[in-house]
């Protein structure tokens, strides 16, 4: 479909091979957002303790914080693992999307080899994080997430080199 006058696509006009950096944007992402969520855990099973504890609050309050707290888990949870399964579709159709040469093949693996070294030091640095022993109790209500962080090298490697197939195996060879 050609959307310029000049008979350029808009697929070719706009976009570029930044698969790799979108690896790199989401393992940052992933790192962020689950450390903010634990975080966010704390806070808030910290503003039900004291919502417990005040006597000036009513019953329905008090159930209610209690009902927010008890579910937040399971549902950032589920929320964190949605977000990364779409994170992965987002990456395979955007790396359809773009057009490539085949001889950048191996400039990219050296590129998603650095991606991954980076994704190991943010795996360890969520481990260190969420094993601190006021985090720890606080960690282990995300089954999924941790599951994830925890082998995010791994999700890297599936996402990276998925991409990478879907990217390289779409090219037009020079094509226009």
């Amino acid at each position: 479909m050609k959307l310029f006058a000049n008979g350029v696509s808009y697929k070719k006009k706009h976009k570029k091979a930044s698969a790799i950096l979108d690896v790199l944007i989401g393992s940052i992402l992933f790192l962020t957002v689950a450390i903010a969520t634990v975080f966010g855990f704390r806070i808030l099973s910290e503003i039900n303790d004291e919502i417990q504890a005040d006597a000036d609050i009513s019953t329905i309050a008090k159930t209610n914080s209690q009902n927010v707290t008890t579910e937040f888990p399971k549902y950032m949870d589920n929320a964190f693992l949605m977000m990364v399964v779409l994170f992965w579709v987002f990456l395979l159709v955007s790396s359809f999307f773009i057009d490539t040469y085949p001889v950048f093949f191996v400039v990219s693996f050296i590129l998603l080899i650095f991606v991954f070294v980076i994704g190991m030091a943010m795996a360890n640095t969520y481990e260190e994080v969420v094993t601190e022993s006021g985090i720890s109790t606080f960690a282990d209500s995300f089954s999924k997430m941790n599951w994830i962080m925890e082998h995010l090298l791994i999700v890297l490697i599936v996402m990276g080199l998925s991409s990478a197939f879907v990217l390289y195996a779409n090219s037009s060879g020079g094509k226009v």
